[in-house]
Formats: structure tokens, C-alpha cells, sequence
């Protein structure tokens, strides 16, 4: 009997797998070029006004309970991460978070890294 490998799925989350068209889509209501970006951001750059459509476009794939914990309600930049997160885990992808100081100020940074089994070392620059 053949064994067959399927990236696992949060089922907890989601009714079934987000497309990868979708997930880009979705990256792009952000102003990321794709899943690939490698840019740096801070809170500061997630947009509510910019990250509404992105919501009619993953909504049908959230379970509906959850969806209306996640996507209903107001849009912070911290809700907009933790939605970025969960579709990301879905693709293999996570956030990577570093604590940065300018002037005196301190804000996290992140930024998409795909997933490996072995730890994964980000040289933000």
C-alpha cells in the first residue's frame, strides 16, 4: 500500500485548504508581490481600509463560528496579523518576528518565511 504525504490542514480553522491564488490575493490587498515577499513590516503598514476586500476572499474557507470570531468586528492591525498567520500556516509559511529599536522606540518586525522541519534562521537586515 502506498503512503500519500498532504500538507496537514487546521481543520479547526478551516472548511477546507485556501487556494494559493487566494492567499497572493490576499498578500496583495497588503502591497506584497506574492507569498515569496520577503519584505519586512511592522504593524504600522497593516491598513484596515486596505485589507477589507481581502476578507469577502477568504471568508467562505474559515468554519463559520470562527469566522465570525476572526473576520467580523473591527479591523485592528493585531487582528490582521493573527488572520495573516493562519492562512500562512496553511500554505507552510510563518511569520517571523524580530524586536527592533529606531530612535529609541522599539516595534517588532516581521516577516513571511516558509516553514521547514529544522529551525529557520531570519537575518533581517
Amino acid at each position: 500500500m502506498e503512503a500519500i504525504a498532504s500538507t496537514p490542514t487546521n481543520r479547526s480553522l478551516f472548511s477546507e485548504k485556501i487556494p494559493r491564488t487566494v492567499l497572493n490575493d490576499v498578500l496583495k490587498c497588503l502591497k506584497f508581490d506574492s507569498i515569496n515577499d520577503t519584505r519586512v513590516f511592522t504593524l504600522k503598514d497593516l491598513q484596515p481600509s486596505l485589507f477589507e476586500p481581502a476578507l469577502v476572499l477568504i471568508e467562505p474557507y474559515y468554519i463559520p463560528c470562527k469566522a465570525r470570531n476572526y473576520l467580523h468586528g473591527q479591523l485592528t492591525p493585531n487582528r490582521i496579523l493573527t488572520i495573516i498567520r493562519q492562512i500562512l500556516r496553511e500554505e507552510g509559511y510563518v511569520l517571523v518576528s524580530k524586536e527592533k529599536t529606531s530612535n529609541g522606540i522599539k516595534a517588532m518586525h516581521y516577516q513571511i518565511t516558509a516553514c521547514n522541519t529544522e529551525a529557520t534562521v531570519v537575518e533581517f537586515k
